[in-house]
């Protein structure tokens, strides 16, 4: 249902950009913004397309590896643990739902954002966004990982006993590692982090996203540690400075801010 209503998210911020561009063609922020729109969504029913072939054509899934690297490494059964307190807080459950399944909206008005407001860096925010959702697809290939949920069927209410990890067949999207839902939600506090508001948006968002992620037991702990380096490749592929200078903007500097600064702490 979500995921359907992305599609018509973007579909009309494509449509709408599209006629404003028409209304304004001397605008060409405008043009910008209904090519990005427009790109986003063949990208992401890419997306979707090659994720229904995976669940079909690659049903061996490594998650008992994944379990154990968690167990052996990290803090074991945190999916677990998040899952029954979520179950045990409906209302922080609500909001973690919506958070999760709306990873990608905070996107789409930071690339309205950066289009309307500092338009030198706009091109490099949609390159980047796009990225983020491409270059996961060959990695969900490569190592085809679920979800706690997926594997153990009492989760989150019953820990699993330890067992040697070996590979499963599982009818489910290998769409685990990375979390790009994680990798989303570090490119929108990377993208706020230059004003103070929007950054306490982003950093909440973040939080919520992992526990999300977690606690309903789409993803291990493994997942959200392995989004951070993709994130950072994702940023410097996309033309961004990893390192910039930290610098918040009020809402009076924002009008007159054309450039993003070159160094700011991610």
């Amino acid at each position: 249902m979500m995921a359907m209503l992305n599609f018509l998210v973007i579909l009309v911020l494509s449509l709408g950009s599209g006629f404003a561009y028409y209304l304004r063609p001397r605008d060409k922020r405008w043009k910008l913004l209904s090519v990005a729109f427009a790109g986003a969504f063949v990208v992401t029913f890419w997306d979707s397309f090659c994720l229904i072939k995976f669940k079909v054509c690659i049903p061996l899934k490594y998650d008992l590896y994944a379990y154990y690297l968690d167990q052996r490494m990290f803090w074991g059964n945190s999916n677990f643990y998040l899952g029954q307190f979520l179950n045990y807080h409906p209302v922080i459950k609500t909001v973690t739902t919506y958070v999760y399944f709306g990873f990608l909206f905070p996107l789409w008005a930071i690339i309205f954002l950066y289009a309307l407001k500092i338009g030198d860096e706009a091109p490099k925010v949609v390159f980047t966004v796009l990225l983020n959702l491409l270059l996961a697809i060959p990695l969900y290939a490569i190592c085809p990982v679920a979800g706690p949920k997926y594997v153990f069927p009492e989760f989150p209410d019953k820990i699993p006993v330890p067992m040697a990890p070996h590979a499963l067949f599982i009818s489910a999207f290998p769409n685990g590692v990375p979390s790009v839902h994680t990798s989303t939600a570090l490119l929108v506090l990377f993208f706020l982090s230059r004003w103070r508001s929007a950054k306490i948006f982003g950093i909440i968002w973040l939080g919520f996203t992992i526990l999300g992620t977690l606690g309903f037991g789409e993803h291990y702990l493994i997942d959200l540690l392995l989004a951070v380096p993709y994130s950072l490749a994702v940023i410097y592929l996309g033309g961004f400075e990893i390192v910039r200078q930290q610098r918040n903007l009020t809402t009076g500097e924002l009008a007159d801010e054309r450039r993003v600064p070159k160094k700011t702490v991610f």
